[in-house]
C-alpha cells in the first residue's frame, strides 16, 4: 500500500472514531498534515517498505531544518500512530515501538502587555466585515480577557457559550484525569461585542457553507473565501497561532515562531 493511500485511510478511520465518540478532531487533522509532509519527503513509497532508517533520516532532517523539539515530537508521534494502526490491521510494517519519541519541552508562557495587545487588535480593520477579521477579533479579545489557551479557544462550542454570564465551558485537555471541563469568564464589554459580531457572521457562513462541525464557535472556510459550495471546519491551533503571528507583524510587534499553548 502506498504511503499516501495509507495516510488517507488512517485519517478517515480516526475521523470516524473521533466523530462517534464526540472528541475533537484537531489532533488527527494535525497528524494528517505531518504525515503528508513525511510522505513528500519519502516520495510516497509503500508503507511496508518503510524502515527505521527512513524515519530517522526524516527526523534528523527536521532537526537540521531547525524545527523545534515539540514540533519534532509531533511528527514522530504521527508516524508512530500511523505505523501502529497498520500493525494492528495485520499489515507487514516496521515495529512502531522502535520509533523514538522526544520528550516534550515545557516553556513559560509569554504574556503581552496592554499596549502590545491594543496594537494587535488595531491591526484588524475596524470596519471590516470579512469573516476572518471578525473571527480573529473575537479570538484575540477572548484570549486576552479570559486567559484561555489557543487549544481551548479552538475547541469552544457555541452550545457552551453564555453571553449573559460572560462565560463558556471548555474542555481542558491538560487536565483530562482530574477536571476535563472548566468554566472560564471574560469581563470586558469589547469581548462580548466582538463575540456577538462574530456570531452573526458565523450564522451567515452556516447558511451557505458546509461546515463540518456546526457547533464549533470558531470556524475556518477552505480557501479563505466564503461562497456557495465552499466547505469549512473548526479552526485549529496552528491556524490561530499563525493568525496571531500575522497580526503581530501588522501591528508592529514580532511574535516568536512558536506561539506558546501551555498553561
Amino acid at each position: 500500500m502506498k504511503l499516501l493511500e495509507a495516510i488517507n485511510s488512517f485519517t478517515a478511520h480516526r475521523c470516524l472514531i473521533d466523530s462517534s465518540s464526540g472528541r475533537k478532531s484537531t489532533t488527527i487533522y494535525g497528524y494528517d498534515g505531518y504525515l503528508r509532509h513525511f510522505c513528500i519527503f519519502m516520495r510516497n513509497p509503500d508503507i511496508e517498505d518503510l524502515t527505521l532508517n527512513d524515519v530517522m533520516d526524516y527526523l534528523n532532517w527536521t532537526t537540521t531544518a531547525g524545527y523545534k523539539v515539540n514540533t519534532r515530537q509531533k511528527y514522530a508521534l504521527a508516524i508512530y500512530e500511523l505505523v501502529r494502526f497498520f500493525e494492528k490491521q495485520g499489515l507487514r510494517v516496521m515495529n512502531p515501538k522502535d520509533i523514538p519519541i522526544l520528550k516534550k519541552e515545557y516553556n513559560l508562557p509569554r504574556v503581552s502587555n496592554e499596549d502590545d495587545f491594543l496594537k494587535l487588535v488595531k491591526s484588524i480593520p475596524k470596519d471590516s466585515v470579512a469573516y476572518y477579521d471578525l473571527r480573529n477579533l473575537a479570538v484575540l479579545w477572548l484570549l486576552h480577557d479570559s486567559g484561555c489557551r489557543l487549544g481551548e479557544a479552538a475547541g469552544i462550542d457555541v452550545s457552551n457559550l453564555d453571553l449573559k454570564d460572560k462565560s463558556v465551558i471548555i474542555r481542558s485537555e491538560k487536565q483530562r484525569s482530574m477536571m476535563p471541563f472548566r468554566k472560564i469568564f471574560w469581563y470586558n464589554k469589547q469581548t462580548t461585542e466582538a463575540i456577538e459580531r462574530w456570531l452573526k457572521k458565523r450564522e451567515e457562513l452556516l447558511q451557505k457553507t458546509a461546515i463540518e462541525d456546526k457547533d464549533a464557535l470558531f470556524v475556518s472556510v477552505n480557501g479563505g473565501v466564503c461562497s456557495d459550495g465552499r466547505s469549512g471546519r473548526r479552526v485549529d491551533v496552528e491556524a490561530l497561532g499563525e493568525m496571531i503571528r500575522k497580526q503581530s507583524r501588522k501591528g508592529g510587534k514580532r511574535v516568536n515562531k512558536d506561539v506558546d499553548n501551555s498553561p
